[in-house]
């Protein structure tokens, strides 16, 4: 595996113009997404700085009560899932979270195309890929069980760890350098505790 990626265009201007550009088409498709309420878990999470205001206690004694609930009643252990109450706690209103949303998503089309890159040195794959993205993705307002509409970003954020382990994973290949290698581990870690079925790929 050495030499994985030699010589590859990750990230020149050229490239951040073109990934620049693929985003800003992948941002007109999904813009609607922005209208939108809250759906499934996230109407429930959406209330939580009121439940810190009702019962006084605070957001991370929130959290912390949600992890061992998870633990002990449904026998789930993804201790870092806790991000997402702070994400409602923090955010101003609807509009604000849609827009967090939105930033995932587009965050982890970028680590895909610099992974992509990286392992086939050339933009080619890539840019076809982010193009044709939209195609196979869907806003599904009526049941509210979308990955994009609702979640907390859940999918996007684990995308966006596991992207940058895999590329830094590839960069130690290249260098041999051992910070990439234990920086690729601990956020294969970090996607692992973020949601419970990424178990499933060790």
């Amino acid at each position: 595996m050495k030499g994985v990626g030699t010589g590859s265009v990750l990230l020149r201007s050229s490239s951040i113009a073109l990934l620049l550009s693929l985003l800003a088409v992948n941002i007109l498709v999904f813009l609607p997404a922005l209208d939108s309420g809250y759906y499934a878990d996230d109407a429930f999470n959406s209330v939580v700085r009121g439940k810190c205001l009702e019962t006084g206690k605070n957001i991370f004694s929130v959290v912390a009560e949600g992890n061992r609930a998870m633990l002990k009643y449904n026998a789930r252990f993804f201790p870092l899932s806790g991000y997402s109450l702070f994400i409602h706690f923090l955010a101003p209103d609807v509009l604000a979270y849609k827009i967090f949303l939105l930033a995932a998503m587009l965050l982890s089309l970028a680590c895909y195309f610099n992974l992509l890159a990286k392992l086939t040195g050339s933009i080619l794959l890539p840019t076809v890929t982010l193009l044709l993205t939209p195609l196979f993705l869907q806003l599904r307002y009526v049941y509210g069980w979308d990955p994009i509409l609702a979640f907390d970003a859940l999918i996007p954020l684990c995308a966006i760890l596991l992207f940058t382990s895999l590329t830094l994973f590839t960069r130690y290949l290249d260098t041999g350098s051992r910070k990439d290698l234990w920086l690729a581990l601990l956020l294969y870690v970090a996607a692992c505790m973020l949601y419970e079925i990424t178990y499933s790929a060790f």
